[in-house]
């Protein structure tokens, strides 16, 4: 019995823990066909979208059923599909569902809040005495709509207005005339054509000269019901006049545009209320929203149509469909490209020259090598004792790592810069040969605009292209021509910490590029007057001791290195988060040929060569501290 008790009490447990979903009733004026009521949804469902909530939908479809008989037969339908489920919040879309709730959802849905959203210019009385209510206003703005079909269409004489005489039309209709009243008494004479039938408004408009502005068009005199889109597309067939309206459900299908409403964004506001309500927020302290989201939205193919210009547009509009002519979008840009394009010609001219030059240049430094060995070999022979040997042959091979890193230097950079210049010259060769053919054809009489259209966007995006790789490969051969002057020249010069830093760095990309390393530079904007090629033999031993020995290939981590100036000292401080030093490894990182790196190609030079460059070249210090697991910091003064 006792385990009985327990099994019943833990499936009590259970099933109150659970977290309970939160029901929407979502009540719609219309039928779900009708395009408004779906934007509308899409934006509820865009805030309502995942399995948090269960969402009821009912579609009261008065667009085609206007009666009291209608409302009247959905209080008990209500009443008995919905009197075991109790809502959170009930959504009433547009005006007949707003009023149908506001008489009888006391009746149907006891005590349950209630936000609304599309219902046409609201005012404060008509939620006065409506508790547990807020919602969004749906307001068309006409007056702005007429201001906007006077601005681009100066000429016109003539405005007809299309309403029809559903509840929402007779709002309309009244906001129509309310605003007329404001708009100045002029030339612009204005025809309100209400409860017309589509045949009757052809007749009306046939052969006449005007602007129309389409407002509500539910049902027409003879209660047949029509989708929107249906009425613009037959205007704009039978009548072809410029025609405007008030809301986006049929925009881009024939509309010129207007100061638009939305329906997505009626939905979208009204679903982020109701989720404030849902999860405890009272719903008697959100302010209802009277001020409704439209926007100046154009289909630039009407536009074009009835020859609209752009910049007569007013200001933050919303176009589709615009797409300008290659030279009208780049005519600037053309006789730009084609000036890069000729300097990009002389520098890649340049760059060969400077290549073949540089080709020498390595060619005579490999001969002064062999004359080197030579001399060293010969000069070899005649040391006298064991110890002069041993020393010669360390500062041979502490030689010979500083030589391996700018080798390592030489080989990334020409890594890096190998792609850029490829694609550089492909870019080019490829401009020149479409060039060739334009050239031909238009010798031959037989280019067409579409083809030096072609021309014109291939050409932009070759210009962008060589622009892009060949400025790569120049900043890449800057910084390099410089580090790899100063790293075989022992020469004293002036230079900037923060600028030569970054350089160095640079020149360094390859070896961290496919790394998971974040590498932090604070370094002074000051300027030095020291030895750039032995300040970069520290930075550069240092970086590449921090990569391959304080992680791994595929550990993750940062490094931050800081350089700056006190007095005539410079103080570089260089620390990472990686593996760390063993507390039997300290006392012997500075000692040649240490290393623990061996099996992967350590030789042990590098921060012995680090250690004999800031003793003997700059008589500096260089301290090192570090816990094992946690990272390891450099602290490095040069005299300067």
């Amino acid at each position: 019995m006792f385990k009985v008790v327990c099994v019943l009490f833990l499936l009590h447990t259970m099933v109150f823990s659970m977290p309970s979903l939160k029901r929407i009733l979502i009540l719609h004026s219309y039928s779900q066909a009708y395009s408004w009521t779906n934007k509308v949804q899409k934006g509820i469902n865009s805030v309502f979208n995942t399995d948090k909530y269960e969402v009821h939908i009912e579609y009261m479809d008065t667009k085609r059923y206007h009666s009291a008989d209608n409302f009247q037969n959905l209080i008990p339908l209500y009443k008995d599909k919905y009197k075991d489920t109790k809502f959170d919040v009930i959504i009433a879309i547009d005006n007949n569902a707003f009023s149908f709730l506001k008489f009888y959802r006391e009746e149907i849905f006891k005590d349950v809040p209630m936000v609304f959203c599309g219902v046409n210019s609201l005012q404060n009385s008509d939620i006065y005495g409506c508790d547990n209510a807020a919602g969004v206003s749906e307001e068309p703005n006409l007056l702005k709509n007429f201001e906007l079909i006077k601005k681009l269409h100066p000429e016109n004489r003539d405005v007809y207005i299309i309403v029809d005489v559903t509840n929402t039309g007779n709002i309309i209709n009244k906001e129509i005339k309310r605003a007329l009243d404001i708009m100045p008494k002029d030339t612009v004479r204005y025809h309100i054509l209400r409860g017309y039938s589509i045949e009757e408004i052809e007749k009306s408009l046939k052969g006449k000269e005007g602007v129309i502005l389409l407002t509500v068009f539910l049902n027409d005199s003879y209660g047949d019901t029509y989708e929107y889109y249906e009425l613009v597309k037959r205007l704009n067939s039978t009548i072809k006049l410029p025609l405007y309206g008030l809301w986006d459900i049929n925009f881009g299908n024939g509309l010129i545009g207007g100061y638009l409403t939305s329906g997505y964004y009626q939905g979208e506001e009204a679903a982020n209320i109701a989720k404030r309500v849902i999860y405890g927020e009272d719903i008697n302290t959100i302010k209802t929203l009277y001020k409704s989201p439209n926007k100046y939205m154009f289909d630039y193919k009407q536009m074009k149509k009835h020859n609209i210009l752009v910049e007569n547009l007013p200001e933050d509009y919303f176009l589709i469909n615009y797409k300008k002519t290659f030279y009208e979008e780049y005519k600037k840009e053309i006789y730009g490209v084609l000036g890069i394009v000729i300097l990009l010609s002389v520098i890649i001219i340049f760059l060969l020259i400077n290549i073949q030059k540089r080709k020498k240049a390595e060619k005579k430094l490999r001969e002064s090598e062999k004359n080197l060995e030579l001399k060293v070999e010969n000069r070899t022979v005649e040391l006298k004792s064991t110890i002069d040997n041993l020393e010669k042959a360390q500062e041979q091979l502490v030689y010979s790592e500083k030589m391996s890193a700018l080798g390592g230097l030489v080989a990334g950079v020409s890594h890096e810069i190998n792609t850029p210049i490829g694609l550089g010259l492909t870019g080019i060769t490829h401009f020149l040969d479409i060039t060739k053919n334009i050239n031909n054809n238009y010798k031959n009489e037989n280019i067409s605009q579409e083809e030096f259209e072609k021309y014109l966007e291939d050409s932009q995006s070759l210009a962008e292209v060589i622009f892009s790789n060949l400025h790569k490969s120049a900043e890449l051969v800057k910084s390099f021509k410089q580090i790899s002057v100063d790293q075989t020249s022992e020469a004293k010069r002036t230079f900037n910490l923060k600028t030569y830093t970054k350089e160095i760095l640079v020149s360094l990309t390859h070896v961290i590029k496919n790394r998971k390393i974040v590498f932090n530079l604070e370094c002074e904007d000051v300027y030095v007057d020291s030895y750039p090629g032995a300040y970069s033999q520290i930075i550069t031993n240092l970086f590449m001791n921090v990569i391959n020995h304080a992680f791994k290939r595929e550990d993750s981590g940062e490094v931050l290195l800081n350089a700056k100036k006190e007095e005539n000292k410079i103080l570089i401080e260089i620390k990472d988060n990686g593996r760390g030093i063993s507390e039997e490894n300290m006392d012997k990182i500075f000692n040649p040929f240490f290393t623990t790196n061996r099996e992967f190609g350590g030789s042990g030079l590098g921060l012995n060569v680090i250690y004999n460059i800031v003793k003997r070249k700059f008589n500096g210090a260089i301290a090192c501290k570090s816990i094992l697991g946690k990272g390891t910091q450099f602290n490095i003064e040069l005299i300067i």
